[in-house]
């Protein structure tokens, strides 16, 4: 999970933690919405080159944990 990484004069290892909500905390990610959300998210993910260490779709609100 925390893999080191290596560059020239550095050692690192950089996680970012990010939490969505919506406004008053609604319940809409459920159905399909919540499997679009995962879609778009881990499409970004890849994109950016990113690794998903955690998403976690609730109801209410997203964790994404990202490497």
């Amino acid at each position: 999970m925390n893999d080191l990484k290596h560059g020239r004069h550095a050692v690192y290892a950089i996680n970012c933690h990010y939490v969505w909500m919506p406004k008053r905390r609604k319940l809409v990610a459920v159905n399909d919405v919540a499997k679009r959300l995962r879609e778009v998210v881990e499409s970004a993910a890849d994109y950016r080159g990113w690794t998903i260490l955690e998403l976690a779709v609730q109801p209410d609100h997203i964790h994404l944990f990202v490497e």
